[in-house]
C-alpha cells in the first residue's frame, strides 16, 4: 500500500518508505535486521518498505560512498547501527557530510542503534552527539535505542501499542499509599 507523507503542508503518495541501513559488522547488522523485520510485521499491509543495506567499511570506496549518499539523501528512515566500542571512522563522518546538508525537505527519522557498553561510554556519547547533529542538519527527527519506541521495535513483548507497566517508569509517589504526601513540586512546567 502507499503511505501518505506530508511535505510543506501538502500530502504526497510514497511508492514505498525508503529505509537506508548503515551498519558496521555482523552483530550490528543482526540488530538492525530485527528492527527492520519488526517494522515490516508491524506495518504489514499499510506501508511498503524499500530497504538498502550499506556496510560501513564498504563506504571507503568512492563509487559506493556516492551511491549510498544519494540513497541516504532520499531516505525516509536512516538506521545507524555502529560498533559501541569506539567513534565513527573518518570516512563515515565524511560520508555524512557529503549529503546531510543538501537533503531534500521531506519528513524522516534517523534511528541510532548504537548501544552504550561498559568502558566505552564517552566514545559512544561522542558518536550519539555527532549523529544528533547529522539528524539536525539533514532535517531528520532523531531516535536512539534508549527511546521506548525503538526498544519495543527491537525487543518486542507484544504489539507496539501494548506497553507493559515496566516500559514506563512510574514515580514513587504514585505507587505510595494514600497517606503519603504528594511531592512539593512536579518539574519544569509547574
Amino acid at each position: 500500500m502507499n503511505a501518505p507523507a506530508q511535505t510543506a503542508g501538502k500530502f504526497q503518495t510514497l511508492d514505498a518508505c525508503k529505509v537506508v541501513i548503515l551498519y558496521d559488522g555482523p552483530e550490528a547488522r543482526d540488530q538492525a535486521m530485527r528492527l527492520c523485520n519488526r517494522l515490516t510485521l508491524q506495518f504489514d499491509g499499510d506501508i511498503d518498505f524499500n530497504f538498502k543495506w550499506w556496510r560501513m567499511d564498504f563506504l571507503k570506496e568512492a563509487g559506493l560512498a556516492d551511491l549510498s549518499a544519494e540513497e541516504a539523501g532520499l531516505a525516509n528512515i536512516l538506521i545507524i547501527c555502529a560498533n559501541p566500542a569506539g567513534r565513527l571512522a573518518g570516512h563515515i563522518k565524511k560520508w555524512f557530510g557529503s549529503w546531510a546538508s543538501g537533503r531534500s525537505e521531506q519528513l524522516g527519522v534517523l534511528v541510532d542503534l548504537t548501544r552504550t557498553t561498559a568502558g566505552e561510554w564517552s566514545a559512544v556519547q561522542a558518536t550519539k552527539q555527532f549523529l544528533r547533529e547529522v539528524a539536525r542538519r539533514a532535517g531528520f527527527d532523531y531516535l536512539e535505542t534508549s527511546s521506548v519506541a525503538v526498544e519495543n521495535l527491537i525487543h518486542p513483548t507484544g504489539p507496539i501499542h501494548e506497553q507493559t507497566a515496566t516500559s514506563f517508569p512510574i514515580p514513587e509517589y504514585l505507587l505510595a499509599d494514600e497517606e503519603s504526601p504528594a511531592p512539593e513540586h512536579y518539574g519544569l512546567n509547574e
